[in-house]
């Protein structure tokens, strides 16, 4: 998913979420060339911004009290569309949004707990709830023999979107994996799988999680897989830059 689309994140995701981060608006203004010989320019821009900050909140229960379901998420478009209006690109006017900063995806897998027991020699696969976070990165090119995701494909799926704040150039990268007892509750917080960031060149990310991952939780129509080497692997979901080894 070439994208950090609050608009795409909610339709795909909705009430798996737990925790979401978005901020962005419209970046309007106006532009004055000075001088075109030396390149000098003079900009006034008005910014509007519109931020989200949701986590879920659980009754004693264990069920949420604020889930993004089909009317949470109905409750939060029509806040943005009463903030964020459309803009015009390219001759068109396309809905407002603002750009995802964090997310975190609880997931209950049974199928995932078998594959992360094979892939830790700690995690014995008695428990399925898990959680996933995702992280707003800016693309990256092409680093050495590691594919990263392609600007142009980014910069392609975002051209409605890049007269908004903090669209251009931009992905999120899912970078752990824990168990969802670890974060909350009272317990060491062993990851499945993790990658820091961009800096990070020894992720510790099995391979047979972010295959699984990446062919049965993440949305296949933004997805591809790209192999570093034979023994890493990295899912590019454009929504996702999974690098493990």
């Amino acid at each position: 998913m070439q994208t950090v689309s609050l608009r795409r994140v909610l339709d795909f995701f909705g009430s798996s979420i737990v925790e979401l981060e978005a901020q962005g608006g419209n970046a309007g203004g106006n532009t004055e060339e000075l001088n075109e010989d030396y390149g000098v320019t003079y900009y006034t821009s008005n910014v509007e911004t519109l931020k989200i900050n949701y986590k879920q909140k659980r009754r004693l229960s264990g069920e949420p009290e604020n889930p993004l379901d089909e009317n949470g998420i109905e409750t939060v478009l029509a806040l943005l569309d009463e903030k964020v209006p459309p803009q015009p690109s390219e001759g068109e006017e396309h809905l407002g949004d603002i750009a995802v900063q964090k997310i975190v995806i609880e997931k209950i897998d049974d199928d995932l707990a078998s594959i992360a027991a094979k892939a830790t020699d700690w995690f014995d696969g008695n428990r399925n709830r898990f959680l996933l976070t995702g992280i707003n990165d800016p693309v990256e090119e092409r680093v050495g023999t590691l594919a990263r995701a392609p600007l142009d494909e980014v910069l392609a799926k975002n051209r409605d979107l890049t007269t908004m704040q903090g669209f251009k150039n931009r992905v999120i990268n899912f970078r752990y994996v824990i168990e969802t007892a670890r974060v909350y509750g009272n317990e060491e917080l062993l990851y499945i799988a993790q990658w820091k960031g961009p800096e990070d060149n020894y992720p510790k990310f099995p391979t047979i999680v972010g295959e699984y991952i990446y062919e049965k939780i993440l949305p296949p129509t933004y997805s591809e897989v790209n192999y570093y080497s034979p023994d890493e692997l990295a899912v590019n979901l454009r929504l996702v830059h999974w690098k493990s080894r």
